[in-house]
């Protein structure tokens, strides 16, 4: 046996539950009943093949050499570990290229540490504080599952809690202190709170932090703000420098009033109206011990300027507290937006925005939507009462079910040249139905059963068109109950993939 290629290394997602790898075979010489091996985790897959003579093509492979392809999709066994994969071949006389290599996985709900599907109600396993109920992963109430935990905020950036656990949301930021890198141009808008009792002339804006803050010092600053997109997401990131004293603490003012606060135990951080995501022990330059404190809290203000302020309350000298950043922002309102009238949703987007029927900004209207008086309805928001019946090839992945819910009722020797049960194809990443060497006098249908009433049916569809599709002869049909029809409306017309590959996009 010869090898034909050098060995792959995959990580795998540590929660998924299957595994495929789809590739595909381009024969460029004679194969008479020869063999491609695919190792994987020390298990052959062996694929025999023998060509026509002469080669079916003669453009595509390497140098436009004659070729024949077949496309091959295997599921995998489930791996937590790095993973070789490995390709070679039988005879030396044979040759082959190897294309189109797409590894991936099905990988559980987030809220899942292990389960038997990706559905939120397939866990079998939650993680640490988490309760499992008839197979969903529930946090207490009032709680939301944020990496391996149940908080009561989700961090800036993930503040999507509407599923049960923190997702990723797009937001704009109020006011930004990052000072990672060390940047003085960004103190400038903070003041210095002094303790009138026991005054320093350290200066604090200097290199590496923000700080260093001993007894009741710390820093305010003015936030002006005309955007109703409250209430304000407050993150900050704190670096505690020797041992912090029993009882003393940091607080949280706005406008010179009490707002939260985080107080030591004596052996932990304890949080007042603020969340403590993590406090682990850190080396600091300085600093015989140390601890790394990230906070969240949302600030209920009005609109207009108010002043924010964080004040140490440290009864010793030899210990105190550094300002690493300090993050605001809109963190229940949309990036682009003006006005939330409620959580996740913008009434009113910036100039040049339009808004989406799911809540969010955009300068372009979303694929799977249409443009309605300046704002993208999505397919199906179209209506009030508007559902999916179906949706397929909208991400990148191939269905378990495409062979059963697709019904091939005629094709010719030009159809399915990779494969007599490959109906799919990729171009770049996206999966699509049909594709070169697949699709290209096939009739397929497929059957849909609405058990509850209904007023309409709306189908939505896009249709790739190749570089050498004629568009005189050819034509792309389709027809509903049998009945064929005469006219569709055409809406929109755009370049996608390449520069040759044009897509068209029916509502029907």
């Amino acid at each position: 046996m010869s090898t034909v290629s050098n060995y792959q290394y995959y990580t795998q997602n540590s929660y998924s539950y299957n595994h495929t790898i789809v590739f595909d075979v381009y024969y460029i010489s004679q194969w008479s009943n020869d063999a491609l091996i695919f190792e994987y985790k020390n298990q052959a897959y062996q694929f025999m093949y023998s060509t026509q003579n002469p080669l079916k093509f003669e453009n595509g492979a390497c140098d436009s050499e004659q070729h024949e392809v077949r496309t091959y999709q295997i599921s995998l066994p489930y791996t937590n570990q790095y993973t070789n994969i490995k390709f070679s071949l039988t005879n030396n006389s044979t040759k082959a290229l190897i294309r189109n290599i797409h590894f991936s996985y099905i990988s559980c709900h987030p809220t899942c540490r292990t389960c038997t599907g990706d559905g939120f109600n397939q866990c079998t396993q939650c993680f640490y504080d988490v309760i499992l109920i008839d197979g969903i992963c529930r946090c207490p109430k009032g709680k939301t599952l944020y990496s391996d935990r149940c908080y009561q905020y989700c961090p800036l950036g993930l503040t999507d809690s509407r599923k049960r656990y923190c997702k990723q949301y797009l937001i704009s930021y109020i006011l930004a202190l990052y000072l990672f890198p060390f940047q003085y141009t960004q103190l400038i808008r903070w003041d210095i709170i002094y303790d009138l009792r026991q005054l320093s002339n350290e200066n604090k804006k200097i290199a590496p932090y923000f700080g260093i803050f001993r007894y009741n010092e710390g820093a305010s600053t003015i936030v002006n703000t005309t955007y109703f997109i409250y209430p304000l997401g407050m993150q900050l990131y704190i670096y505690t420098c020797n041992a912090t004293p029993i009882n003393s603490g940091i607080s949280l003012y706005l406008n010179n009033t009490y707002y939260s606060s985080i107080y030591y135990d004596g052996t932990q951080f304890i949080g007042n109206n603020i969340q403590i995501f993590y406090q682990p022990t850190i080396a600091l330059s300085g600093c015989q011990t140390a601890k790394a404190i990230l906070l969240y809290t949302n600030l209920n203000v009005e609109q207009g300027s108010f002043t924010f302020s964080i004040k140490g309350n440290f009864t010793s000298g030899n210990s105190g507290w550094y300002l690493t950043y300090a993050l605001m922002s809109s963190a229940n309102c949309p990036v682009y937006c003006l006005k939330c009238d409620r959580d996740y949703f913008c009434s009113k987007c910036q100039i040049g925005f339009k808004t989406v029927s799911d809540g969010n900004c955009v300068s372009s209207c979303p694929k799977a939507s249409i443009l309605q008086n300046n704002n993208c309805i999505k397919y199906d928001q179209v209506t009030k009462y508007s559902k999916y019946l179906i949706q397929q090839f909208y991400d990148f992945i191939v269905p378990d079910n495409i062979k059963s819910s697709f019904v091939l009722e005629s094709s010719t020797s030009k159809d399915f040249q990779k494969g007599d049960e490959i109906y799919w194809s990729y171009i770049d990443s996206n999966v699509v139905y049909g594709g070169k060497y697949v699709w290209a006098t096939a009739r397929f249908s497929q059957i849909y059963t609405i058990n509850s009433p209904y007023h309409s049916l709306t189908i939505y569809f896009d249709a790739v068109f190749g570089c050498n599709f004629n568009g005189i002869t050819g034509y792309l049909g389709y027809s509903i109950n049998n009945q064929t029809e005469e006219s569709y409306q055409y809406y929109e017309s755009l370049t996608y993939f390449n520069s040759c590959i044009l897509m068209l996009r029916f509502n029907q």
